[in-house]
């Protein structure tokens, strides 16, 4: 074996494991959650930790006060897809509200780790804790 091979061999070997190391990172990112989820002038925002698969968010999997999003209410996504925002009613606005999230999918079809049912005041907002 020449030096120069030799030398490359002892490179890769110590690359390797390098490599390993980032790529399981990268993957531990991609857990699919709910980030923040926040009430401000009369809107509902919730920021995801990657993109949501916009055919999973239904009125069915996003419920306030353990009923599904009324027909009136229109659901937006921010451009990258990790935010969805939909207005309150009118009855919601001076209210603390119980959020249940379920059922949603990442846009490469990762499922959304699971959140129990919270509550939000006005103008408050819920931050995941690692």
């Amino acid at each position: 074996m020449t030096k120069g091979v030799f030398l490359i061999l002892m490179i890769l070997s110590f690359v390797s494991p390098v490599c390993a190391d980032r790529h399981s990172s990268y993957y531990e990112k991609q857990n699919f959650y709910i980030e923040e989820c926040e009430r401000e002038d009369g809107k509902l925002s919730i920021e995801f930790s990657i993109p949501v698969h916009p055919e999973s968010v239904t009125r069915e999997n996003i419920r306030i006060n353990g009923l599904p999003l009324p027909k009136n209410i229109q659901i937006f996504f921010n451009r990258r897809g990790d935010r969805v925002m939909f207005s309150e009613l009118p009855q919601w606005q001076n209210e603390t509200i119980c959020i249940e999230i379920s059922g949603l999918t990442s846009y490469l079809g990762s499922p959304m780790i699971p959140l129990p049912a919270f509550y939000l005041a006005p103008d408050d907002e819920f931050e995941w804790e690692d």
